[in-house]
């Protein structure tokens, strides 16, 4: 009884660890006509696996077609 006890708490563990609460940070720069502003946003990713929230981070990201715009997103567990 203590082995099933014991293998049921280890795999409650190492499937609590595969998935996190992560915040995904975007800074964008705009520069039109030598003027600068910046504007952030932030993105939760709730209950993901590290590159499943690297990845939707990746997609929340959106380029400038015109390439006036820099964007930069940091990823971050919570």
């Amino acid at each position: 009884m203590k082995k099933i006890l014991i293998g049921a708490g280890l795999l409650s563990l190492v499937m609590m660890s595969c998935t996190k609460d992560y915040t995904c940070e975007c800074t964008y720069v705009s520069t039109f006509g030598g003027i600068s502003t910046t504007t952030t946003d932030t993105y939760e990713v709730n209950d993901a696996e590290a590159h499943e929230a690297q990845a939707a981070c990746n997609e929340a990201t959106v380029v400038s077609e015109s390439g006036l715009t820099k964007t930069t997103c940091v990823l971050t567990s919570k």
